[in-house]
């Protein structure tokens, strides 16, 4: 335009620097008054040209004007006009002159910065791009070049004036003690830091490193109020984030986080500082040159009294700062130092924290006292105040939202509880899946842990294990129980978690049964989970067991490192030796506390036989034992694992099962139940034992469990008896679950039973029916031991009740489940289970299996008093003193060795005297004799001499419903016809056996179990009141079938001519009056018989078998004859032998009377 240059402007005459520049972007445009260079520091700006020559002069040229930047910036001066204006708020400030110094009052552009919160929109843009100018190139901020000239010539002369502000910010950043700056120019540069703090554009070198971040990932966030720099934190470990914004990042937040000014905490705390930090803001305050943390670290640690929402925001990120940058707290920079050097040399700034804390242990008292503050004050809030946990299980943390929330704020206690069962679960659970991406839809996929989650959760627990103040809302809840279980623990810990590590959670741990906050509870079941699931972490532990798991456990990580010590529990040093009893206490506590055993156990934990008890510790471990092992009802009669249940579990789940089961009955201790409910009885009972146990912390070997089953009887404790018969059914069971009994006969399991499955009492089985006669005095012993427990208790009984559940269930209600009885049994034992069941043998229920084992317990029980509790209970006196008269055994044999034989010697010495013993003794006696009626093999001493005629005549008869007796009794004689001389008979032996068989259904009608079966309805209607015995029921129903026949089934009337004919027989056997005295043991009178039409050989040898009766003194026999015209011959008979008798004819046949 022709117009001369000024000094006012940039020159752009032709052949000036900035003449091309001017008239690409600025033709128009009349240089002056600095109109030429703020178009062209626009333009070139915008056009990334700022280090052009033209661009350098431009700067240069507002840098001589910076005091009247107003002046010189059209922009500025048009945007702002309002506030220059006279009655604006800078109407009064300095104008300033290019070249002028600094004067007294502050220029119009120090002012407008000073009100920029009442500047309006237009100036307040204009302001800040103006900023962003000066940001650029230090020369043109006056207030810096003012107060730093002298620093900027000393410390920043080689740097490039883009970089001059940086040098001079490093130096207030750093703290530098060796070259400060001057103390005004420190004042300016920490003033500068302070206004530019709030918008990355104002840190240029920041804004460029992460520019393409900031296009890449914060391109939604506004400028201002620092939002930017908050979004490039919070994603700078997004993988595609480049390592230098990531490291420009952190420093910026790690310095800003010293200073509650530089985070703009000084407006929006006020209320709070004024009310909880006022000394400590009062001392921020007065640092103008260097960032000052007591303000700042003030309200941090009290973030939980903080009112404001606002205020507890932003103070909640601090302390999120805080937790990932160790540089970020000055108090742990400084205390940490050393141990940063020493532990952690060459890790990052965000990682510094996690390297210290996972040695917190060994750090020294200073850094720990520091980290030990901040992880309490992370503890007071939510995971926002974990970011790097929130970051690396955020995804992971979707499966939780169900249980936790998922806001931000969610509770750390509540999310490490859900992050541990999802571990114990292995990683992946189907019952967690991420939350519906739209209301009302379906669940996300199931969440699986990462490492880089698991890694999070192990920093966690392993700081929470040195000191129960680090752990997530445990202080809180467990305040009242610490001070009623463990003040003494609680006294000893120091005011800054420097005390004995972890000895207050040692205390709560060991007396956690006793902890009465539900909260606390909680808390402490969390932190036995997260013990459980990682040692590793677990600074308890590591302390206690470096040398072991050196020596033992090398490079073993995870649950497995806890089995691995306790293979080796025998080895361990006593500090170990402490900490892995007390894991294998709660790991039989809590299938939690016992990883392996909740992973192999899912399927039934989950949804399967023991879902409903998930909720319940103690209820959970105890289905799982019942479900593989069988353990015991609500009711105290025992329970056994129902077959199909047991066929659905794992099998990996049954073998952790059962290796627990057989720690459990190692050591009293590790039964939480039973250890409290008989506590009193094992001081009262087996206190030597007990004693010899708790003296030190080694595995117990049984002895208390023991003594507790031999002493059943005596228990007193509530709940005493039920939890040691658990242990009773588990033993018999599995022999292996007793210690003794594989110390016994572990060489006999091994070596005779090596193909006997465990379970289901299949060893006791082995070792007992197949090989006893084999096994060492020790061996015979103790599974002599458990066969009388068996008989006494139908609850020991595993096989008889797994397969015979369903008629137990449908019919036995009554007798099952039956208590235990202790030592003697009782009516209420074996007995009447078996009686049900026999009863019930051919319902649809029965099985074949269930048959089977029914008739198996009579068998059993005649081998010897010992398997016979009833007959036990009653008779042992008269053994006693039956074999003091030399009457039962051989010479010098006592009552002892002949009940241990199990050879049915003692059982049959009472049969064969049975006149000589007591009537209770006699009335027991009637269930052997009704047992080997039915099945021969119940007698004492088995089948005996009738083994080779059940070969020969009866080898197709089946055995328990007394066809194999009436098979051989068929061989006896004749129906209808005595016996003759040419009848092949059975041998003497059997003959005989039979004999009293035959004899004692005579007499007795519960010892004639087909005539109580075929007669069960005419003995009800008929004979109700009729008292057993001396065949007064047969008489009753003989004559009741004489009077009314009609009235009586057939197969009653049948059996009642089939007794009548036994006796015939049996007479016909006797062949004299000595024989006869050994064999019919009647005492009264015989009344019942009902003969039917004789010829008259056969009346006459009935009036020899009637002879006979007499003469063993059976006076008094009244016979019914049904044909009174044999009443001579029989009369003459008995006249012969010498034996007068009363014969009166039927009444109803004849009108003869006598």
């Amino acid at each position: 335009l022709g117009a001369p240059l000024s000094s006012d402007d940039v020159a752009t005459d032709a052949g000036a620097t900035c003449a091309a520049a001017m008239g690409q972007y600025c033709v128009g445009v009349f240089p002056g008054v600095g109109r030429a260079a703020s178009c062209l520091r626009q333009h070139l700006a915008v056009a990334k040209r700022r280090r052009d020559p033209c661009a350098i002069e431009v700067n240069q040229f507002f840098a001589t004007v910076r005091r009247a930047v107003v002046k010189y910036n059209a922009a500025l001066a048009k945007g702002c006009a309002p506030e220059l204006s006279p009655a604006g708020v800078c109407a009064g400030a300095a104008k300033g002159a290019a070249g002028e110094a600094q004067a007294a009052k502050p220029t119009q552009f120090a002012c407008l910065l000073k009100h920029r919160a009442r500047l309006t929109e237009a100036c307040a843009a204009a302001v800040l791009e103006e900023e962003i100018e000066e940001a650029q190139d230090v020369r043109l901020d006056d207030a810096i070049m003012s107060a730093c000239e002298g620093d900027l010539a000393e410390r920043c002369a080689g740097v490039a004036a883009a970089l001059k502000m940086d040098c001079l910010a490093e130096a207030v950043r750093e703290g530098s003690k060796q070259k400060p700056l001057s103390e005004t120019c420190g004042k300016a540069v920490f003033s500068h830091l302070l206004e530019k703090a709030g918008d990355i554009r104002l840190d240029p070198t920041l804004f460029g490193t992460c520019a393409g971040e900031l296009k890449k990932f914060c391109a939604d966030e506004a400028f201002g109020d620092a939002r930017k720099k908050k979004c490039l934190f919070d994603i700078r470990t997004e993988p595609r984030f480049g390592d230098e914004c990531r490291l420009a990042i952190e420093a910026a937040a790690s310095f800003e986080a010293r200073d509650a000014r530089l985070l703009g905490l000084s407006s929006a705390c006020d209320f709070d500082m004024g009310q909880l930090c006022a000394e400590a803001a009062a001392t921020t305050a007065r640092s103008e040159a260097a960032a000052e943390g007591s303000s700042a670290r003030c309200l941090v640690a009290h973030l939980d009294k903080i009112t404001s929402r606002k205020c507890k925001k932003q103070v909640e990120r601090l302390a999120a700062v805080n937790s990932e940058l160790w540089s970020s707290n000055a108090e742990v920079e400084v205390g940490c130092d050393r141990d940063r050097k020493k532990f952690c040399g060459g890790v990052g700034d965000s990682e510094v924290q996690g390297c210290l804390r996972a040695r917190l242990p060994e750090l020294s008292s200073e850094c720990r006292a520091a980290e030990f503050k901040e992880i309490q004050v992370e503890n007071q809030g939510g995971l926002q105040l974990k970011p790097a946990f929130l970051r690396a299980c955020g995804q992971v943390l979707l499966g939780c939202a169900s249980e936790c929330g998922s806001s931000p704020a969610l509770s750390a206690a509540c999310a490490l509880r859900c992050l541990r069962q999802l571990q114990a679960d292995g990683g992946r659970s189907e019952l967690r899946r991420a939350p519906p991406t739209e209301p009302g839809g379906e669940p996300g996929p199931a969440v699986e842990m990462t490492p880089r989650c698991q890694r999070q959760v192990d920093l966690l627990t392993a700081a929470a294990s040195t000191d129960f103040r680090l752990v997530p809302g445990l202080p809180q809840h467990c305040a009242r129980d610490i001070q009623n279980l463990c003040s003494a623990e609680a006294t000893s810990k120091g005011p800054t978690g420097e005390g004995p590590a972890g000895a207050v959670l040692g205390c709560l741990s060991s007396k956690r049964r006793k902890v009465k906050d539900p909260d606390c509870a909680q808390s402490l079941k969390d932190l036995e989970v997260a013990k459980a699931l990682a040692p590793e972490a677990d600074a308890g532990t590591m302390h206690a067991c470096k040398e072991d798991t050196d020596l033992f456990c090398t490079g073993v990580k995870g649950p497995k490192m806890h089995e691995c010590l306790q293979k080796h529990i025998s080895l361990l040093g006593p500090k170990c030796l402490h900490v892995e009893f007390g894991r294998m206490r709660a790991a039989t506590e809590n299938a939690l506390f016992n990883p392996a055993l909740k992973q192999a156990c899912m399927g039934p934990i989950q949804s399967g036989a023991c879902a409903a008890q998930h909720s319940s510790a103690p209820g959970l471990l105890r289905c799982l034992e019942d479900l593989v092992i069988g353990g015991g009802g609500a009711s105290g009669g025992g329970m056994m694992p129902n077959a199909k249940s047991s066929q659905a579990v794992p099998e990996a789940c049954k073998a952790e099962v059962s290796k627990l089961v057989k720690l459990k009955n190692k050591d009293y201790r590790l039964n939480p139940v039973l250890a409290e409910a008989c506590d009193a009885d094992i001081d009262r009972l087996c206190l030597s034992a007990r004693l010899a146990i708790d003296a030190s912390e080694a595995l117990g070997d049984g002895r208390v469990i023991e003594c507790l089953i031999d002493q059943r009887n005596k228990l007193r404790g509530p709940g005493c008896e039920e939890a040691v018969k658990r242990k009773m059914i588990q033993r018999v069971q599995d022999a292996t679950n007793d210690p003794a009994m594989v110390l016994d006969c572990g060489s006999e399991i091994e070596a005779l039973c090596f193909d006997s499955a465990p379970g289901m009492g299949n060893l006791h089985r082995c070792l007992f029916m197949d090989h006893y006669n084999f096994l060492s005095e020790r061996c015979k012993a103790r599974e002599r031991g458990y066969q009388v427990m068996k008989r006494r208790d139908a609850g020991l009984n595993p096989l008889l009740l797994e397969h015979c559940a369903p008629v137990l269930d449908k019919h036995c209600k009554a007798d099952w489940p039956v208590r235990a009885t202790g030592g003697s049994g009782g009516s209420g034992g074996v007995t009447q289970v078996v009686k049900c069941l026999e009863a019930h043998m051919d319902t649809l229920e029965t099985t074949p299996a269930c048959r089977s084992r029914v008739l198996q317990e009579p068998i059993l029980r005649a081998k010897s008093l010992l398997l016979n509790p009833d007959l036990d209970e009653v008779c042992a006196r008269d053994l006693s003193s039956l074999v003091a008269l030399g009457k039962c055994g051989q010479e010098g044999e006592t009552v002892e060795s002949l009940e241990q034989e199990l050879s049915g010697r003692d059982v049959a010495c009472l049969l064969s005297h049975e006149r000589q013993v007591t009537d209770l003794c006699q009335t027991a006696l009637l269930n052997v004799k009704r047992a080997r009626a039915k099945d021969l093999r119940a007698n004492p001493g088995g089948v005996g001499a009738c083994k080779q005629d059940i070969d020969r005549f009866c080898a197709f008869e089946s055995y328990g419903k007394g066809g194999v007796n009436r098979c051989l009794q068929r061989h006896l004689g004749v129906s209808g016809q005595p016996p003759s001389s040419s009848f092949e008979a059975l041998s003497k032996g059997c003959a005989e056996l039979q004999t009293d068989i035959l004899l004692d259904e005579a007499r007795d009608f519960v010892a004639n179990p087909l005539l109580e079966i075929a007669c069960a309805n005419e003995r009800e209607r008929f004979c109700s009141g009729v008292v057993d015995g001396n065949s007064r029921i047969q008489t009753c129903l003989s004559s009741r079938a004489k009077k009314a026949p009609q009235s009586m089934s057939q197969a009653c009337l049948s059996e009642i001519q089939r007794v009548w004919f036994s006796l015939e027989v049996a007479a016909h056997l006797v062949g004299g009056v000595e024989a006869a005295r050994k064999t019919l043991l009647l005492k009264d009178t015989i009344h019942w018989m009902h003969f039917k039409a004789f010829t008259a050989a056969n009346a006459v040898w009935a009036a020899k078998l009637l002879c006979l009766v007499a003469m063993l003194g059976c006076l008094g026999t009244v016979i019914f004859l049904s044909a009174g015209q044999h009443a001579a011959a029989v009369t003459h008979a008995c006249n012969k032998l010498g034996r007068a008798m009363s014969v009166v004819q039927d009444p109803g046949r004849s009108k003869r009377g006598a």
